[in-house]
Order: structure tokens, then C-alpha cells, then sequence
């Protein structure tokens, strides 16, 4: 049950996460600010993709056939 629901929110803060670097990016391309600031805010959105990632390949079922 527990995996589940990691999944799900690991897919969801994927999805956050890559939503918002999208749109960050495509308004610093509008708007031209520092680059350090939209680098921090990058790595912070690929961070919270890596989590969600995590979470998603974590919340999988063990099949004992393929190991």
C-alpha cells in the first residue's frame, strides 16, 4: 500500500518539478535575469526531479525471477 502512494507522489514532485524548470527557464528568457539566481533555481528543480525519481523506482515491486 505504502509503495503506492510513494509512487504517486514521487511522480507527482517529478512532474511539479519539471513543470517548473520549464517555465522558469522560459521566462528567463523573456525577462533576462542573473544567471547565478536562474542556476540555484535550476538545480533545485532537477534536485526535486531526482526525488521524485527516487521515489517512483523505490515504490516498485521486488520480482525474485530477475534478480
Amino acid at each position: 500500500m505504502f509503495s503506492r502512494i510513494g509512487r504517486k507522489i514521487g511522480g507527482i514532485l517529478f512532474a511539479i518539478s519539471f513543470i517548473y524548470l520549464i517555465g522558469m527557464a522560459g521566462a528567463d528568457d523573456v525577462a533576462g535575469g542573473p544567471v547565478s539566481s536562474v542556476f540555484a533555481k535550476g538545480l533545485i528543480a532537477v534536485a526535486g526531479m531526482a526525488v521524485g525519481a527516487v521515489l517512483i523506482a523505490a515504490g516498485g515491486e521486488q520480482n525474485e525471477d530477475t534478480l
